[in-house]
């Protein structure tokens, strides 16, 4: 969860590894669901309990017009350095 947080667009996902990818699309698509996962550097698995969906929400009132997206940092545009470091 925290990846889609820091990304320019979180829609498309399109800036996105491969992996973190498919995990929140496969969110979005079963935003209710148990996951198995290990933390970053560690063996061990741990379950995570998601419970994404908000039964009264408005999905439109999520979607914000482009000029109230914030514009990246400079030290964003350089070297690739808006993804998250490898673990």
């Amino acid at each position: 969860m925290a990846t889609v947080v820091l990304l320019e667009d979180s829609y498309s996902l399109e800036t996105v590894r491969q992996y973190e990818r498919e995990q929140m699309f496969d969110l979005r698509e079963n935003p209710i669901q148990i996951k198995q996962e290990a933390p970053p550097g560690k063996k061990n698995l741990v379950d995570i309990k998601y419970e994404l969906q908000i039964a009264s929400a408005d999905p439109a009132e999520f979607l914000f017009p482009l000029e109230m997206v914030r514009r990246p940092y400079p030290f964003e545009l350089i070297d690739n350095s808006h993804h998250l470091p490898e673990f």
